[in-house]
């Protein structure tokens, strides 16, 4: 969200209520398609911005919040060819790598900054299509990776990460700086048990942005011959896929395990949450215990992770005497 349109939003929400116009009206005024869009952007972008919710500490200079510094945050996505081989039958085979007569490629991946509306995109050309020639796409994604702190995908450490490394080197591409990676099918698989870990299945499940349907294997085998339809309507598939990426990172984000610090760009030296930025936190009687120290432990209001602060509780003296389990 723009700065000056995060301004508008932020002093109407601090607004008294018979004063305040509603996000019907501001969303028609900023031109945005809904008020509801709006509000959630506008909420997204306050907890990016460290603000806090009605009733929280307010901010000494708001100006310098607006500004402050957070993590490049990019929810991105990719769909690749199929393999094109020779072979003797339908049933299980062993396909010999002379029997491959086109290898995979990009065909077009899709991407957008956290919290920001705009999504970028890329697909293959009729032309590059039919050669097999994906080498700008992958120039545009070495372009959002590169300037890119953190990169959230589904499956990313297992498919796209590797495959875009890939066709990066064939390409003859450096790669790009390096990143923190998040991979949402990580948390999906070892934190919960749902039926299936599709991305689409686990997003139907908790109510959030859904896949986008497709003709299956007849849409890839179109957009490989290079038919413009079907590489269009691929694009849409994937960019709807990053939609649904996003909602479902939102939701699952307290549940994320070793998720990269957020507070590690924030130029403030107060404690904020490690998930999101925040500095609306509620410290709570229990505290998080190591084999050597207790810690305080706190529930963000906003996104509502669990976090610890560094400092040991317990005294130098209990820690000499405490010894270690083996």
């Amino acid at each position: 969200m723009e700065d000056k349109f995060f301004e508008i939003c932020y002093n109407n929400y601090k607004s008294e209520q018979n004063n305040r116009e509603t996000w019907e009206n501001l969303a028609e005024r900023l031109g945005y398609k809904s008020g509801e869009i709006l509000r959630c952007a506008f909420k997204r972008d306050r907890i990016r911005r460290g603000l806090p919710a009605k009733g929280g500490d307010e901010c000494n200079n708001i100006q310098e919040k607006i500004v402050r510094k957070s993590p490049k945050i990019l929810i991105f996505d990719i769909e690749t060819s199929y393999v094109e081989v020779a072979s003797w039958g339908i049933n299980k085979q062993y396909i010999n790598k002379s029997q491959i007569l086109n290898d995979w490629f990009i065909l077009s991946y899709a991407a957008k900054w956290l919290y920001d509306e705009e999504i970028y995109s890329g697909v293959l050309t009729p032309k590059e299509s039919i050669k097999k020639n994906d080498k700008r796409l992958c120039l545009e994604l070495f372009d959002l990776l590169d300037n890119c702190d953190i990169a959230v995908s589904y499956n990313g450490n297992q498919f796209d990460i590797p495959r875009i490394n890939t066709r990066m080197i064939i390409n003859k591409i450096q790669p790009p700086t390096l990143y923190k990676s998040i991979d949402i099918f990580q948390t999906v698989s070892k934190r919960f048990s749902f039926t299936s870990k599709s991305m689409d299945y686990v997003n139907m499940s908790l109510g959030l942005e859904r896949k986008k349907n497709n003709e299956g294997m007849d849409l890839w085998i179109r957009a490989v011959s290079g038919e413009s339809e079907a590489l269009k309507e691929m694009s849409l598939y994937n960019i709807q896929d990053v939609v649904a990426l996003e909602s479902q990172y939102l939701e699952v984000l307290p549940w994320i395990l070793h998720h990269p610090n957020i507070g590690l760009w924030h130029n403030s030296n107060e404690p904020v949450c490690g998930f999101c930025g925040s500095k609306n936190l509620g410290y709570v009687d229990k505290p998080y215990s190591t084999p050597v120290g207790l810690y305080r432990q706190f529930r963000c209001n906003e996104c509502h992770a669990i976090g610890r602060t560094q400092e040991n509780i317990l005294s130098k003296d209990k820690r000499k005497g405490l010894n270690r389990n083996i």
